[in-house]
């Protein structure tokens, strides 16, 4: 069995993770803690665009903005008020009017700092897997044009694996704009064997057990050695992809962008009710935005990251955190009554921002 041994201390961790939330004076104006936009949602997924919008304002983020199909538009805006919920039309880009239909969408990403993509968009029906890669190329050629960060979840990642062009965003430097740069991918299980087996010829069959790993590490945050097979196959996955951030879900999450390995076992929730990937995917997508933030002040001077590293992998580290926090305790709450809605009306960020401090 493997030694899991770590890098970066725990406490200089926390502490970055602390330096990555904007301070709230009351003298800010709306949009300034985070705008994001959600892509997502189809005829039979409405519920995971909602929950990665509503978890992207929970988890600290002022706005967010919801592109859903035109069916799924309408239940989505009864859902809450809280959300800005704007419908379109499937896009045929078979057809002239395409350019102008996809002109209009890309319109809507405008003044917003985030790009949430595949919660719930479906990949259903043969027009749905021929038009939705070109939509989500165009988009976000479009968002790293802008200066958008952007988080890839859940039916994003069966396109990425499925078709060449949203792939080549991420393995071709000419055409890729920063894109590998600007994203988050996060991949449970499958979703990370399907991509893997999409990239190399070997299947993906891991040498290691999460459960060694777990049982291994006395830390619930830390970095891993990059000589680590778990590192290894994390890393791999990035660099094929450019240097995207990578946050492999599991029992312990696995975070790379290639150069760098961390993970998080904070305490989560005992049951695994459905939604918890898109109430991640709407975190880690406001906390994109700070990450931001952190590398552009030149004032924010972080421990475990200089300013030339990627600032996504804290980002991600911190929405792990926080989500499996907030799942903590809406499980000793609810317990094997847990649903999704028990996690959002848990999500008490500054209180447990204030336990992070108190634990170092």
């Amino acid at each position: 069995m493997e030694t899991f041994a770590t890098k970066a201390t725990r406490s200089s961790l926390v502490r970055d993770i602390l330096k990555l939330f904007p301070k709230l004076g009351g003298v800010g104006h709306k949009g300034q803690s985070g705008k994001l936009v959600v892509l997502g949602g189809s005829k039979d997924y409405t519920g995971a665009p909602f929950y990665a919008a509503i978890s992207s304002i929970r988890a600290g983020g002022d706005l967010c903005k919801v592109l859903a199909t035109a069916e799924a538009s309408p239940i989505i805006k009864g859902y809450s008020p809280e959300l800005i919920v704007t419908p379109y039309d499937e896009i045929d880009f078979s057809k002239d009017e395409s350019q102008e239909k996809i002109d209009t969408l890309k319109s809507k990403l405008k003044f917003y700092h985030t790009l949430v993509m595949g919660c719930g968009l479906g990949i259903d029906g043969e027009m749905k897997q021929k038009n939705d890669p070109i939509m989500l190329k165009q988009l976000m050629t479009h968002a790293a044009e802008t200066n958008m960060m952007l988080v890839g979840d859940a039916d994003f990642c069966h396109y990425l694996k499925s078709s060449k062009i949203v792939m080549d965003l991420y393995t071709s430097p000419d055409e890729a704009l920063r894109i590998p740069e600007r994203t988050i991918l996060t991949p449970n299980i499958m979703e990370f064997k399907r991509i893997w087996n999409s990239l190399y010829s070997e299947d993906y069959d891991p040498e290691y057990s999460l459960i060694d790993l777990y049982e291994s590490l006395s830390e619930d945050i830390g970095e891993l050695d990059l000589s680590l097979s778990i590192s290894q196959d994390v890393t791999r996955v990035a660099n094929s992809l450019n240097g995207a951030t990578i946050l492999k879900k599991g029992l312990v999450d696995i975070i790379s962008d290639g150069n760098r390995v961390f993970y998080v076992k904070t305490k989560g929730s005992l049951k695994r009710c459905g939604g918890q990937g898109d109430v991640l995917a709407g975190t880690i997508g406001t906390y994109a935005y700070y990450a931001k933030l952190v590398k552009e002040n030149e004032e924010t001077v972080l421990e475990s990251f200089t300013k030339e590293e990627n600032p996504l992998l804290l980002a991600a580290v911190a929405g792990s955190v926080i989500t499996r926090m907030a799942c903590s305790a809406a499980f000793e709450m609810k317990g094997r009554s847990l649903a999704l809605p028990d996690i959002l009306e848990n999500y008490r960020v500054e209180e447990y921002l204030e336990s992070l401090k108190s634990s170092i």
